[in-house]
């Protein structure tokens, strides 16, 4: 991995992280809860670059990977703080001028101000993302095909609940820096949440809004959400509202191109049952060249303490919006099933179709190695590949998921499934697309408790990345990973991991499929 600036940063992570903990443990054992821990991890790879299988020059290698890690909570009367962090450094026995260092963070911190509701509240993530989710969407730092990413934010919230009102706001600025310089941005966000409370005798009302502000090297981009409802409280099941909404996005993204949608309308409430309502309003947009009248519904249930229920649809400037969102949960089983509608920019999910070079290939795609006496068939065949590239524009994002989980007394079985479709807004929002993508995502784990020292994990994960739908560039990437870990507690503070992985990659054109089978060894100590 190339050496970046923000690379040459880490080389003081393990000793930084060690005063750290130095220091941290001459806190107050009753205010801080601490549990530093050392990581040594060996592990065989047969493709540790992750060459295609037409390469020439596969590379297998011997991974060790040394870390220090700290796991710390405070908490008191008006202070939560918990921290997640370590630092390990991977050496390859192939090749050492590889070795590199590798830091990972998640924190937060929230402090009471008063007791008027105001509270400061901050986070910070540093994550080793993969660089080129199409290309390899699962891989670590013991590849080495990833980048440090990080996001940090700070600001304020307003959280107030009685029976007269409810209310909740925030102001956080945000900050997203990653070492390639892809993805990042920074900005300010804004919500506001409001209702009316118990005790309202005539009048109720429904406000949510947000703001948000995203900057990236001159590019800035502004979203803009806002939907009120007013009514009146009447003696019967049906409540009438006037119902007001606005969206826009805009900015110097995508050429500087506005979506928005306003519109207003008139509707009802209808409390059915103590615990369902169904919001039904016809809505007129102001502006009557981008929408046509329309109806926005909203059902709201909950049957039980552990179920409930959100459904809608409405209208955006992009046509037809919808949202769901399933909860339930026992003793023994939850699931969660949501679907969501959300205009983003300046990701990493962007992608450009680039040269990766001329290789001497038949009409298949099968390849050889560049020889004088070329055979007949084959021939000097320029192929491309995709590449992560700038997102200076917007796009919706439509994902539907399905999260489920069954606990049994010695068995625990996950399925986690989703399926993400990303599509570029073109000059003409409404109607003209200009690139679509899809991902799907599948998995499915088992994990078994043997003994009450012993536990066993299978996993089984896939993904498909389809890019570019019915354009020129399409491209189809398809990535399957199978998992076994053996997990041993040798005492109460030393744990030991055993474990096998194989992951593939089927992809067009066929060149860049490739195959990875590892070994791990691995131990972990609370200090």
């Amino acid at each position: 991995m190339a050496i970046t600036g923000m690379g040459m940063a880490l080389k003081n992570n393990i000793l930084r992280l060690s005063i750290f903990i130095a220091f941290t443990q001459n806190v107050n054992a009753n205010e801080w809860q601490f549990e530093p821990h050392v990581r040594v991890n060996q592990t065989y790879s047969d493709n540790v670059n992750y060459d295609s299988e037409n390469s020439f020059d596969k590379t297998s290698s011997f991974v060790n990977q040394l870390g220090l890690g700290l796991t710390s909570n405070y908490k008191s009367k008006i202070t939560a703080l918990n921290i997640e962090a370590e630092a390990h450094k991977a050496s390859y026995s192939h090749d050492s001028s590889q070795n590199d260092e590798f830091l990972t963070l998640n924190s937060g911190v929230n402090v009471d101000l008063w007791s008027s509701g105001f509270s400061l509240i901050g986070s910070a993530s540093i994550q080793n993302r993969a660089r080129n989710s199409f290309r390899s969407p699962y891989a670590d730092t013991l590849s080495g095909d990833t980048v440090q990413y990080e996001q940090y934010s700070g600001g304020v919230k307003y959280d107030v609940r009685n029976r007269q009102y409810i209310i909740g706001a925030s102001i956080i600025y945000n900050t997203t820096k990653s070492e390639d310089g892809l993805g990042e941005q920074q900005g300010y966000s804004a919500n506001l949440t409001s209702s009316n409370g118990t005790s309202a005798d005539f009048v109720y009302w429904d406000i949510n809004a947000s703001f948000r502000e995203r900057e990236n090297r001159g590019n800035t981009g502004e979203s803009y959400t806002n939907e009120i409802k007013v009514g009146y409280i009447s003696p019967y099941k049906f409540n009438p509202f006037l119902r007001l909404y606005r969206e826009d996005n805009s900015g110097s993204v995508g050429a500087g191109r506005v979506a928005e949608s306003n519109s207003y309308g008139f509707g009802f409430r209808w409390n059915v049952i103590p615990r369902l309502t169904v919001d039904l309003s016809y809505n007129i947009p102001t502006d009557d060249d981008q929408q046509n009248n329309y109806f926005d519904a909203n059902v709201e249930w909950q049957p039980t303490q552990r179920t409930s229920l959100l459904a809608g649809k409405s209208q955006r400037f992009y046509g037809d919006s919808y949202n769901f969102n399933l909860s339930h949960e026992n003793r023994r089983f939850r699931n969660t099933i949501s679907y969501d509608e959300s205009v983003q920019t300046f990701t990493r999910d962007n992608f450009s179709r680039e040269s990766a070079g001329f290789f001497l290939c038949n009409q298949d795609l099968d390849c050889i190695p560049q020889t004088a006496n070329i055979p007949d068939g084959y021939a000097f065949i320029e192929l491309f590949d995709l590449q992560i590239a700038e997102d200076n524009t917007f796009s919706l994002n439509k994902k539907l998921s399905w999260q489920s989980a069954l606990t049994l007394p010695r068995t625990t079985f996950s399925l986690n499934l989703s399926k993400t479709e990303r599509t570029v807004l073109g000059n003409n929002v409404a109607t003209n697309i200009e690139r679509k993508s899809k991902i799907d995502r599948a998995n499915f784990s088992i994990s078994r408790k043997i003994s009450g020292y012993s536990t066993i994990r299978l996993s089984s994960i896939y993904s498909k990345n389809h890019n570019a739908i019915g354009l020129p560039t399409e491209a189809l990437s398809q990535h399957r990973m199978y998992k076994i870990n053996y997990d041993r507690s040798l005492n109460n503070s030393l744990n030991v991991t055993i474990g096998l992985s194989h992951q593939n990659r089927d992809a067009t054109p066929t060149f860049f499929e490739y195959k990875e089978n590892r070994i791990t060894l691995e131990l972990n100590k609370v200090l």
